[in-house]
């Protein structure tokens, strides 16, 4: 029989021996089973799935996820925690990962919702996708065609989680001028603030990253001081 190996980042030093006796009934195999994995972990085990505990974090889930990709860039990351909201987990899917498990169905569905992963299926729950895939895409397309070139460059920005000031230095215009456009961004999406402005593109079906690189064939893209002059 097939045996995944699994780490776990829980620093719940309660909650670890319960995982892996509800994983060993699964015939799952525990390789991992503390806080982020270091280069010696990496050297030794080959993690297919890590199971990572949002509640019990100890850092941001970004730098986790980023920590794990360089070490597991083949591992596949399954969250259990607190359910989120549905922006949230838009947003936990736009950042890679494959599935999330509520706390409360843990013992239920963890071992399922690993091999299905393994399987290279997403686990998360379908609600969560249709009410934004299917009511709120229509109106998000007619949204987000309202929004300008250089509008979608800004959300492409904090897409990157770019500052005001830096958002304004990438385009060459103030703060202001960004705080300007950051306005116009919210109230053609129907939303109040940066993350809402990144998911309600994420919901609009239209897929893709939002291109925020500056375009050096476009003069509106340039700093001024690299611009062409415009033919008469």
């Amino acid at each position: 029989m097939f045996r995944p190996q699994v780490g776990l980042i829980e620093q719940n030093p309660l909650a670890v021996p319960y995982l892996q006796y509800l994983l060993r009934e699964g015939h799952i195999i525990v390789r991992f089973d503390s806080g982020l994995p270091t280069r010696a972990n990496s050297s030794r085990n080959q993690i297919a799935v890590f199971v990572v505990d949002l509640g019990t974090l100890l850092v941001s889930l970004s730098t986790c996820l980023q920590q794990m990709r360089d070490l597991f860039p083949a591992s596949k990351i399954l969250l259990i925690g607190h359910k989120p909201s549905h922006h949230r987990m838009l947003l936990l899917r736009r950042q890679g990962i494959q599935g999330f498990v509520s706390y409360a169905e843990v013992r239920k569905t963890i071992v399922r919702a690993i091999r299905a992963v393994l399987d290279g299926k997403l686990w998360f729950q379908s609600e969560t996708l249709e009410q934004f895939g299917a009511g709120a895409k229509k109106t998000s397309r007619l949204r987000w065609e309202s929004i300008t070139r250089r509008e979608r460059r800004i959300i492409g920005l904090l897409e990157q989680r770019l500052s005001n000031k830096q958002t304004a230095a990438a385009l060459d215009i103030s703060e202001n001028t960004i705080k300007f456009h950051l306005s116009n961004i919210y109230r053609k999406l129907g939303v109040h603030d940066r993350e809402s402005a990144v998911v309600a593109y994420i919901s609009s079906g239209l897929g893709g990253r939002i291109n925020a690189a500056i375009d050096h064939t476009d003069p509106l893209s340039l700093p001024a001081h690299t611009r062409r002059p415009e033919s008469a």
